[in-house]
């Protein structure tokens, strides 16, 4: 088995917005309303990103918290871009004393995610890899007017980590006879939910901690919990993908929750449960040599192949993980006191020793009648 690990950089993620504190009087006599300067940090094309020019175009949502007691001074609001700053239609002014804590985050909150108190959140991308989302969330604390008369500085970070796939063939057309068909992949063996928390301190910006994730929301049951999407069926089998640098990105990127991957440690969690004990991707082919005798059939069967990895993953860090398909991957789902076993052995048919009997020399001598 063969895999390839590029960590490059930055994808995105959430969180968002809504208030069950109580609401304190606001001082709307103070001469200078509340705005903010916003930018994001790194983005690259992925799921629809959150830029600064998406900030400047939607404008993102705030809220702002007394720094002594967590009371809230207002809550949800929308701000919007006019240059050079951010500013909301309803006019929120700093207080005459004490210092403000405030959170922004942009897109609103959703199923995905989710704002149950002032300063947690939950991040739970769904099942359905199309409708993940680039949330992001920016945290400045201990601010008082007279340090912010220009304006709030808001450093907008991606709460979550994506995943992509690439694949290729090293023993197609170019270099051997093999047929690789694909029409799916996924990632399994990870938690689905995380909840960040978000502390009011006397730091000026709070940093994106690693979520809280519950022990064992790896798996449901004995079944694990996997992000999986179709993608159109392609061969992977022409000079084009024969080597790692011409690897093709199979479907979309996938957005997860940050987190430790559980690491593949034995063949008896193997049989126990039927699956693969611990993180990995796994991609649905079809294995054929080029005379179309089938190899490794994962399509028809319903099963697929698949490949042990381990990661820390982080939030705000794209990963692309780069496989070999002619290696042929383990066989994902077992059954009962089975072992894990590979699709295929990883090697091509060859000959070891080849000689050739040589001729023996025999004369004969010739009767004439």
């Amino acid at each position: 088995m063969k895999k390839n690990l590029l960590i490059l950089a930055v994808a995105g993620l959430a969180l968002a917005s809504c208030s069950n504190d109580e609401t304190v009087a606001v001082n709307n006599n103070a001469p200078d309303a509340i705005s903010f300067r916003a930018n994001m940090a790194g983005t690259t094309r992925a799921l629809t990103d959150v830029t600064t020019t998406t900030m400047q175009t939607s404008g993102f949502y705030a809220e702002a918290y007394n720094h002594s007691g967590n009371s809230t001074y207002f809550a949800k609001t929308l701000f919007s871009y006019s240059a050079p700053n951010y500013v909301s239609a309803t006019k929120y002014y700093w207080p005459t004393t004490g210092e403000l804590d405030f959170i922004g985050y942009y897109p609103d909150v959703d199923a995905q995610f989710t704002h149950p108190t002032w300063n947690t959140f939950t991040l739970s991308p769904a099942d359905d890899v199309g409708t993940h989302k680039d949330y992001v969330v920016a945290t400045t604390i201990n601010q008082t007017k007279a340090g912010s008369a220009t304006g709030i500085p808001m450093h907008f970070k991606h709460l979550g980590s994506q995943i992509f796939l690439k694949v290729y063939n090293s023993k197609g057309t170019a270099s051997g006879n093999l047929k690789v068909t694909v029409t799916g992949w996924k990632i399994g063996y990870i938690s689905k939910s995380g909840s960040y928390t978000f502390a009011s301190s006397t730091a000026t910006e709070n940093a994106i901690s690693a979520p809280t994730i519950s022990v064992g929301s790896q798996k449901t049951g004995d079944v694990p919990n996997a992000y999986s999407q179709e993608v159109s069926s392609t061969d992977i089998s022409g000079d084009s993908y024969d080597t790692s640098g011409e690897a093709t990105q199979l479907g979309t990127p996938v957005l997860i929750v940050p987190q430790t991957a559980i690491t593949f440690t034995s063949t008896s969690d193997y049989a126990t449960e039927g699956y693969l004990p611990g993180a990995y991707i796994a991609v649905k082919m079809l294995i054929e040599d080029l005379s179309g005798n089938d190899l490794a059939d994962a399509t028809a069967n319903e099963t697929w192949a698949a490949w042990p990895i381990t990661n820390n993953w982080v939030a705000g860090t794209k990963y692309t993980y780069t496989i070999d398909l002619s290696q042929g991957g383990y066989k994902e789902k077992g059954t009962t006191g089975e072992d894990v076993e590979p699709w295929l052995n990883g090697s091509e048919i060859f000959f070891s020793s080849v000689d050739v009997t040589p001729w023996v020399a025999d004369a004969v001598t010739a009767n004439w009648p």
